[in-house]
């Protein structure tokens, strides 16, 4: 028999390597071409294309995950905003007390309607006065201009004393003292910023301690009375202190009171345009 030559047999045995080389080259050949071709691209149909493809999948996404979609009401949103509002004012509430390094004065807790701000007493007051002290008057000015920027947003100042008995000319009780408080921060801030219709001011005295005063023997716990020496700040975006013109207040109106009852002088005017039709009849 006659012999191969070894050129068939190299032949017929072609190396590996030569596949793995030219995948290779192809795969480089096609970045290449994807380079080439977005070089120069067209920014207004890349826009075009981009957007047709986002509503291409919007129409095949949206339905399978939102089978029955539901608008919001006008309440939803309205309360939406509102929320959003007061949350953007209690972060950069939070802002400034850390800028200012207060944090141990002015504490800042969220509420379902907005957010309240709790100030130490002994940075605002020292023992048995409601002069406001020097220090803390920037803070609440920035206070008063933040909250104000709210739009609609009320305010609450509330003053709260602990349960150590006061007898002065000025304050005969907790009562008076904590009022006074109250209203000199109240004042302070619609002073610098506060609308005046949109606030209030409240007393407590001691009536709401947040932490007791005494022990089970009665003697007094001076950390825990510090603590309820205390101003309340709360900013609600949900409650209006606006009282509507039926049920607000004879003196708000002008209006007369006779024995205890309200005199309404429309109510007067349509009873005698019936007497008088009847009389005419």
């Amino acid at each position: 028999m006659a012999k191969k030559c070894p050129e068939c047999e190299v032949c017929e045995d072609p190396d590996e390597l030569m596949g793995t080389f030219a995948d290779m080259m192809s795969l480089l050949m096609a970045f290449f071409v994807m380079l080439l071709a977005t070089a120069h691209w067209d920014p207004i149909k890349f826009g075009q294309v981009s957007e047709g493809m986002k509503d291409a999948f919007a129409r095949i996404a949206v339905p399978a995950i939102h089978e029955s979609p539901v608008g919001e009401s006008a309440e939803e949103k309205e309360s939406k905003k509102k929320k959003d509002a007061a949350a953007k004012a209690m972060d950069a509430v939070k802002d400034m007390v850390s800028e200012r390094g207060v944090e141990e004065f002015v504490k800042v807790k969220e509420t379902p309607g907005g957010f309240e701000l709790e100030l130490a007493n002994n940075s605002l007051f020292t023992s048995g006065s409601a002069t406001l002290q020097r220090t803390i008057k920037p803070v609440l000015t920035q206070l008063a201009q933040t909250i104000a920027a709210v739009d609609g947003a009320q305010m609450e100042v509330q003053g709260h004393t602990d349960d150590d008995p006061i007898h002065t000319a000025k304050f005969p009780s907790n009562w008076e003292l904590s009022s006074v408080r109250a209203i000199n921060v109240l004042k302070f801030m619609t002073d610098h910023g506060m609308d005046a219709k949109r606030v209030k001011a409240a007393a407590f005295a001691d009536s709401k301690p947040k932490v007791p005063n005494r022990n089970k023997r009665g003697k007094p716990i001076k950390a825990n009375q510090a603590e309820n020496r205390r101003v309340i700040i709360k900013v609600d975006k949900q409650v209006k202190f606006e009282e509507d013109d039926e049920n607000a207040p004879a003196w708000k109106g002008r209006v007369k009171v006779k024995s205890g009852k309200r005199v309404d002088k429309k109510k007067k005017r349509k009873k005698k345009k019936k007497k008088s039709k009847k009389k005419d009849s």
